[in-house]
């Protein structure tokens, strides 16, 4: 994502939530690779460590599952600077739910 001024605080860094929803954005997408089409997820828990505030430029996002179950999975994520340097690191639980039977809602 490339910062931009609204993506920041009072205070002139990128906003706590922000870095947040980028990390649990990732995430999701990690565990979405996964699993078959219909399948939804639903963020049940994340704690964040922010380590460096982000001012400018691009930042990235890349998330790795740590396991993937039946109906959770827990992802990490680690957030970096253009540089590369690690900014915020996240840890994730999403309730997998997986389309059942036929049907376009998956319900019987």
């Amino acid at each position: 994502m490339l910062i931009r001024g609204w993506h920041k605080q009072v205070h002139g860094v990128v906003h706590g939530g922000v870095v947040a929803a980028i990390a649990d954005t990732a995430g999701a997408m990690a565990v979405y690779s996964m699993l078959p089409r219909g399948a939804r997820l639903a963020t049940i828990e994340m704690k964040i460590n922010y380590l460096e505030p982000l001012d400018r430029g691009r930042i990235s996002a890349e998330a790795r599952i740590l396991r993937l179950g039946q109906n959770t999975a827990v992802v990490e994520c680690e957030v970096r600077d253009p540089n590369g340097n690690l900014a915020a690191k996240a840890l994730m639980t999403f309730a997998v739910m997986r389309r059942q039977g036929g049907g376009d809602s998956g319900r019987h």
